[in-house]
């Protein structure tokens, strides 16, 4: 909201500092996105699938708690939600030669 604040001058109003191109947003922080003021996973999800090439699951899942460790991502289920199939892989294969 502070950030908001200082890039969008005349407004005095908590409400209507939420509007970006004549769009209300329902959260200060999807009108930052709208802004460009913060950033988008899309990096890390880049990262995710370009390590997937060569790293298995459990080497996946692994780099995607060190990001969560580091703070480093602002939507962490956004990330989530477009690697998840990448980092359970073999996961199937494991419990099947398990039983």
């Amino acid at each position: 909201m502070r950030v908001l604040f200082t890039i969008q001058k005349g407004f005095f109003d908590y409400a209507i500092i939420r509007i970006v191109n004549e769009q209300t947003f329902n959260t200060y922080e999807e009108a930052s996105y709208a802004l460009g003021l913060l950033k988008d996973d899309k990096e890390f999800i880049d990262a995710i699938k370009e390590a997937s090439v060569l790293a298995y699951g459990h080497e996946l899942r692994r780099l995607f708690v060190s990001l969560l460790y580091m703070n480093t991502m602002s939507k962490s289920e956004v990330v989530w939600k477009a690697s998840w199939k990448l980092m359970s892989g073999r996961i199937l294969y494991h419990k099947r030669k398990e039983f």
